[in-house]
């Protein structure tokens, strides 16, 4: 049977292989066609047949005016003794290669390498139909081409002097038939932000000289800084950090005011300036006091009380009249105060203070009777009649016991008229005993200095007469 038409099989677009006679790729193409014994091969202008002919395999050159030929058409025909097949045509081209994709750097961040000699590499995909690269680089650079020339010439390497500042890496695509076009990466050399806000005190009073604590301010350590360069007040000390984000240090005697900064740094140069504004406060006068008795003749205890700490202080400078003893709180929003049982007359000031000033007194008047001989008060919202004298005696033993709830210890008055010993019990709330104490009428003790945490039972006994009082301690 006469042969059927011949399928050919070999490269189409023959761009990278055209040359002259001596440069030229030879390249092989293969007919098949069922029960053929020979082919004969037709060529069009501009190409050499090498060797096969009569057979189903040739190898071919395609010369330098190939690529702008109208003609690049490869025939062949399949025989056998019943006849010659129809003509089969395979049809070549000669493209010029595509423009290379996107260039993919190693790192976009060309700081750490100015001036120093360390690479940066950047990768192209092959392009279609690309026979060789070229690559152009900017002006302060070095370029080195780590796989040589030719088809895998798609990675760079580049190396930056100090004065580079911003420019155009280009590529294009070659073969024999054409260049690409280009395909530009602009590389930017980039100084670094200014830092992120800056924490820490614009109070220095808490600060200032070698009495002070240490102040600190930081900012967020951001990506590609290499260090902070820190601006503080001259004559500053025991100052660390410089270099990091944070840094620590006390306020030189005498401060008054002035800014801190900090700059970020890196390979390519040195951001704007992030400052904060630091001065010296002076502490705000108390509030209101609050005044409440908590223990009436012969011990008489009042607790003094602010709101809360005033605006800029550190604490509270508290003051009594004579005959007046601070028992707690010095320092703090409230304090606990002993009279003696003589009168006392004056004024409980508080005054807010920090590191730098103490403010004006915020007062209450104190007018206290001394006690009558051998009177008490049976509570101490009673503590006085509306004449000023003290009127009631307890017809039954009164125990008082303040603070309570404590943190310390508690104190202990038993008020009474009665002429027997009294007998003071700790117990835990199970009723086990824990400790046994004496006390006299009208005689303030301290008491659970010792005690843990937890709640507790005080039993006080006077004769027949016994009274219980839940102790709560933290």
């Amino acid at each position: 049977f006469i042969p059927a038409t011949p399928v050919m099989t070999g490269q189409t677009n023959i761009c990278p292989f055209i040359g002259s006679s001596t440069t030229a790729i030879p390249m092989t193409y293969t007919a098949f066609a069922a029960g053929a014994t020979s082919y004969t091969w037709t060529l069009a202008p501009n190409t050499i047949l090498v060797s096969g002919q009569g057979t189903n395999t040739v190898v071919i050159k395609f010369l330098t005016g190939y690529a702008t030929q109208a003609n690049k058409q490869i025939r062949v025909t399949a025989s056998s003794v019943c006849g010659t097949s129809g003509l089969g045509i395979f049809y070549t081209n000669a493209s010029a290669p595509v423009t290379p994709s996107t260039v993919t750097p190693s790192t976009t961040n060309i700081c750490p390498s100015l001036g120093t000699g360390v690479a940066i590499s950047y990768t192209i995909p092959k392009a279609f139909a690309a026979s060789s690269y070229n690559w152009y680089a900017p002006a302060n650079t070095s370029i080195s081409h780590p796989n040589g020339s030719g088809v895998n010439d798609t990675i760079v390497l580049l190396t930056f002097s100090s004065t580079f500042t911003s420019a155009y890496l280009v590529v294009e695509s070659v073969n024999n038939c054409g260049v690409s076009g280009r395909r530009g990466y602009t590389i930017t050399r980039s100084n670094p932000s200014q830092p992120g806000l800056m924490s820490g005190p614009t109070n220095a009073c808490a600060y200032i000289g070698s009495t002070g604590a240490l102040a600190t301010y930081s900012v967020g350590q951001a990506p590609g800084v290499t260090s902070y360069t820190w601006t503080i007040p001259v004559g500053s000390t025991d100052f660390t950090g410089q270099g990091a984000s944070s840094i620590s240090f006390r306020y030189p005697a005498g401060f008054t005011g002035t800014y801190i900064s900090v700059t970020a740094t890196n390979g390519c140069g040195t951001s704007a300036a992030r400052t904060l504004g630091v001065s010296k406060l002076s502490a705000s006068m108390p509030g209101t006091i609050d005044v409440a008795n908590l223990a009436a003749c012969p011990t008489r205890i009042y607790a003094y009380t602010v709101a809360s700490l005033p605006s800029q202080a550190t604490s509270i400078l508290w003051t009594v009249p004579a005959g007046a003893t601070i028992l707690s709180g010095q320092g703090t929003t409230s304090i606990q105060v002993e009279y003696s049982s003589l009168s006392v007359s004056g004024i409980v000031t508080a005054q807010g203070q920090n590191n730098c000033s103490v403010s004006s007194p915020k007062s209450t008047t104190v007018k206290l009777p001394t006690c009558p001989a051998g009177r008490l008060v049976n509570s101490a919202t009673d503590a006085m009649t509306t004449k000023g004298k003290f009127d009631v005696s307890p017809e039954t033993m009164e125990v008082k016991v303040f603070p309570n709830p404590t943190t310390t210890d508690f104190k202990l008055q038993v008020l009474t008229a009665g002429k027997e010993e009294i007998n003071v019990r700790v117990l835990d709330m199970q009723g086990r005993y824990i400790k046994s104490v004496k006390v006299t009428p009208y005689q303030t003790i301290n008491l659970g200095a010792e005690l843990k945490a937890g709640a507790y039972m005080l039993e006080v006994r006077q004769g027949k007469e016994v009274k219980t009082t839940r102790l709560l301690k933290f």
